[in-house]
This record gives C-alpha cells, sequence and structure tokens, in this order.
C-alpha cells in the first residue's frame, strides 16, 4: 500500500470537510501520477502542521488563577485565543463538489473534479490559511503566556497591586501589545514559508499572501 494511503487519511481529520472528500482526494491524486502525489503530501503535511497549532493552543490554560488578573490583557487575549483557535477549525470547507444521481456516479464525478488542477489547489489553499491562521493564533498566545508570567513573578514578589508594582505591570502590558503588533500576516507568512524550506519541502504551489488573506476574510 502507498504510504500517502496511510498518512492523508489520518491527516485530513477533524477538518470541517464533507466525509467522502477525503478518501476521494487521495484516490484522485495516486491516479495522477507524481507530480499529485507533491500535492497530497504538501496538504498533509500543512494540515498535520495546523493539527499539531490546534493541540497546542487548545491545551493552553485560561483559568486564571485570580479575579483581580481575570480581565488583564493577557488573560483577555488567552481566552479570545482559545475561541479563535475554535473558530478556525469549525469554518466550512472551500471545496465543492457535482453531485451525482447516485453513489457510484457521484464518485466518478468527485474523483473527476478532485483530479483537476484547480480543485487540488482549493484544497491547499484552504489547509494553508487554517495553518496560517492558526500560527497567528498561537504566536499571540505565546506572548500572552509570557505576560502572565512576568505579571505573577511582580506580584508574588510583592503582594497583590501593591502601588509600587503598579508601574512594572503596566510596562508588562505595554510590552505584550507591542510583541502582538509585530505578529502580522506578512510576518506569519514568512516565517512559516522560510520553515517549510529549511525542511525540504515541496512549496511550488503554495498559495499567496494575498490569497490566504481573501480566504480569511470571506469566514471573518
Amino acid at each position: 500500500m502507498n504510504s500517502h494511503q496511510v498518512l492523508v487519511p489520518a491527516v485530513l481529520t477533524g477538518v470541517n470537510w464533507p466525509n467522502s472528500t477525503c478518501s476521494n482526494l487521495v484516490d484522485a491524486c495516486l491516479d495522477m501520477g507524481d507530480l499529485n502525489e507533491y500535492r497530497i503530501t504538501r496538504v498533509a503535511e500543512v494540515l498535520s502542521d495546523f493539527r499539531d497549532l490546534q493541540y497546542r493552543i487548545t491545551s493552553a490554560n485560561t483559568n486564571c488563577p485570580s479575579q483581580t488578573e481575570y480581565y488583564t490583557p493577557a488573560w483577555n487575549m488567552l481566552r479570545q485565543c482559545l475561541a479563535d483557535a475554535k473558530f478556525i477549525l469549525d469554518c466550512s470547507a472551500d471545496v465543492s463538489l457535482p453531485v451525482g444521481r447516485n453513489e457510484h456516479e457521484q464518485k466518478k464525478l468527485e474523483l473527476q473534479h478532485l483530479t483537476q488542477v484547480p480543485a487540488l489547489r482549493s484544497v491547499l489553499l484552504d489547509a494553508y490559511a487554517r495553518r496560517h491562521e492558526a500560527q497567528k493564533i498561537y504566536l499571540r498566545q505565546m506572548a500572552a503566556q509570557r505576560c502572565t508570567r512576568a505579571r505573577k513573578q511582580i506580584l508574588d514578589s510583592a503582594g497583590y497591586f501593591p502601588q509600587s508594582n503598579e508601574a512594572h505591570l503596566h510596562t508588562c502590558d505595554v510590552q505584550l501589545q507591542q510583541e502582538v503588533q509585530q505578529i502580522t500576516d506578512e510576518f506569519v507568512y514568512l516565517d512559516m514559508l522560510s520553515g517549510d524550506q529549511r525542511l525540504g519541502r515541496w512549496t511550488v504551489e503554495d498559495p499567496g499572501l494575498y490569497d490566504l488573506l481573501n480566504w480569511l476574510s470571506t469566514r471573518s
């Protein structure tokens, strides 16, 4: 059995796609030869990254240890990151399939549709945009976690909200704001692309930043 037949169905789970699309996509790509092997492998890589990011984001602690810290920028951001991660996971896939008169004809039409390059690129765009947004969320989450740790150290050192530490706590919040401002779409896109290339991944048909932003804007 081709390794992609095992790898791809496992990786494509969890995203809001039609039930038959994943298996038919594998069959279609294997039927088309080497170039589509690259394409389906690329989709699998990107969705594997997305799944890992989702796991990290949803594993983060969002239970604030004190009521006084609950509405601080960092804890607000941690809760928002969790909500944003759920939203991007639940977005409907941009995969439209033809409809057949019966099950046999349906599968045949889906295979014909998915062997077309535009359809494969649409699947990659869907996966790529989800990964891009998840990476942005994860970077914001890490910045917020650094801020909560810094604030905790300040508060633990001299008790909660002494006047002498308000300036230090404010500095933590300002630092968080500055870090988040640096997490731009362009930065995330280039950083992820650079990481893919360092890993030797096939990026020839990767979508551009404009395409990702357009995909995301239709789901905001």
